[in-house]
Formats: C-alpha cells, sequence, structure tokens
C-alpha cells in the first residue's frame, strides 16, 4: 500500500478563518478612514484619497469575509 508523501490541503478557507479575515479587514478599514479623516483636516488631499480608496477597498473584502 503506497501513502501519499503529501497531504493537499483545500485551498478555500474554513468559515472560521474567512471570519478572522473578515474581521481583520474591518478593523483595518476603520484604522484607514480615521487616516483618511485626519489627511482631510489637515488638507492633505492625496493621502486622504488614498487612505479612503484603500479603506473602501477593505471594506468590501470585510463584507465578503463577513457575509459568506
Amino acid at each position: 500500500m503506497r501513502v501519499p508523501a503529501v497531504v493537499r490541503r483545500a485551498s478555500v478557507p474554513t468559515v472560521s478563518q474567512r471570519r478572522a479575515l473578515g474581521v481583520l479587514f474591518l478593523v483595518l478599514t476603520i484604522g484607514l478612514a480615521g487616516v483618511a479623516y485626519a489627511a482631510f483636516v489637515a488638507d492633505q488631499w492625496v493621502i486622504a484619497f488614498a487612505a479612503g480608496v484603500i479603506a473602501a477597498w477593505l471594506a468590501t473584502m470585510a463584507a465578503r469575509g463577513l457575509t459568506r
């Protein structure tokens, strides 16, 4: 009887890992939203825009991780 040398793992994370990633992305979203707000108040438009775009992107990943 031959035993495989490498056991393949599923490429799709389990539900708990997805939820943990969703929470992580949510925390990062909140942090970058704060950076965007602080930059907006300080009239640093480029930083505010960049942080806002990244926060929006992370928010979509957080929503995907928390809803599936």
